[in-house]
């Protein structure tokens, strides 16, 4: 989602139904707490009162459209603090038990920087955003964004009057290129899948070699369908360490095709993939493993395929299996303490 809110940046449309143009980048600078979204979490307000992304929903977003509003009419950036640990925090609030702070910055000329980020972000590197900082309740004159860095901190673009930040203190968000996802089937289970991972903020391909189910109407318009044999799309595609991979085709050969080209992939390359996933029975899943095995492809990367892939949760439906796979994802995804029960895969096989 950052990418589509620092895409929503780089294209303020002047004008877009209101007096003064551009729009406000909210982002939340610091958390005390418990709190809906973390630090670094952005969100784009539109001057005509639509908005991308989010900064955590209920009285935190209600907060920062008010805000907002204050800064679109004088074009002026600022800091807000919403506490949620009152009791003005109760009832349709809820209580989160924390503080947030956000930054809102007043953008009308951050489209030159923003532009630079999607450019760096599209390609699969990642960016630094660097802010300068107001204390809480005070409003500055303009934006806040003053520059972009690469991961290691050299600059790809700053304000033209300088890097931000020489004087000021500032603050800074590391944004990630969003993770891919490679679907090899576009089968029932493929397609739902599909759909699923793409309100995941994953940017998704599905390959097939069939053109009926490569067909891009059976996809949102999101999803990129690639036509074409598996083993072309396997060693064309643009792998790294923020892929994860799942094999669904129609039948056990081109299943087990797919795996081992994937295998050799990546033993030629230092991360070819962050994940990989077989949909597969139990039954299917041991006769795949053994013939890896008998292949003497390398046991550790053997032993880290998901298969069966996806939580077991009882799915039976294609739209239910598909949740248990993205289940599973996005615990890889997170780090997330549900990875000892994914460790625990080669039991069930």
């Amino acid at each position: 989602m950052s990418l589509e809110v620092i895409k929503a940046v780089a294209h303020i449309a002047e004008g877009r139904g209101a007096a003064r143009p551009g729009g406000v980048l909210a982002v939340v600078s610091e958390v005390r707490g418990s709190a809906p979204r973390h630090v670094g979490a952005m969100m784009f307000f539109h001057a005509d009162g639509t908005s991308v992304g989010t900064v955590g929903g209920g009285k935190v977003e209600q907060e920062a459209a008010k805000a907002a509003t204050t800064c679109l009419a004088s074009g002026s950036s600022t800091c807000i603090e919403i506490d949620m640990t009152g009791a003005e925090a109760t009832g349709s609030q809820g209580i989160c038990g924390g503080v947030v702070q956000l930054l809102l910055s007043y953008e009308a000329n951050g489209v030159q920087l923003c532009g630079r980020a999607t450019q760096a972000l599209e390609r699969g590197q990642a960016v630094r955003l660097v802010f300068d900082k107001v204390p809480p309740g005070e409003f500055r004159q303009g934006g806040l964004l003053g520059a972009v860095l690469d991961r290691q901190g050299n600059l790809v673009a700053a304000k033209s009057n300088g890097q931000s930040g020489a004087q000021n203190e500032t603050f800074s968000v590391l944004v990630e290129p969003p993770d891919r996802l490679l679907i090899l089937g576009g089968g029932h289970v493929g397609a739902a899948l599909a759909r699923v991972a793409s309100d995941l903020d994953f940017d998704v391909f599905v390959a097939d070699e069939r053109p009926a189910f490569a067909d891009q109407s059976r996809f949102p318009s999101s999803v990129t369908t690639l036509l074409g044999p598996y083993g072309k799309t396997i060693h064309e595609f643009d792998f790294g360490d923020s892929c994860y991979v799942i094999v669904a085709t129609p039948d056990h050969e081109a299943d087990l095709a797919c795996v081992e080209a994937l295998l050799r992939r990546a033993a030629l390359e230092p991360v070819a993939y962050k994940y990989l996933g077989l949909i597969a029975s139990k039954r299917k899943t041991k006769l795949v493993l053994e013939q890896l095995e008998a292949e003497k492809f390398d046991e550790r990367a053997v032993q880290a395929i998901h298969a069966p892939v996806g939580l077991d949760i009882g799915a039976q439906t294609p739209a239910e299996i598909a949740v248990s796979i993205a289940a599973q994802i996005i615990a890889a995804r997170r780090g997330s303490s549900a990875s000892q029960v994914l460790a625990m895969d080669r039991e069930r096989r």
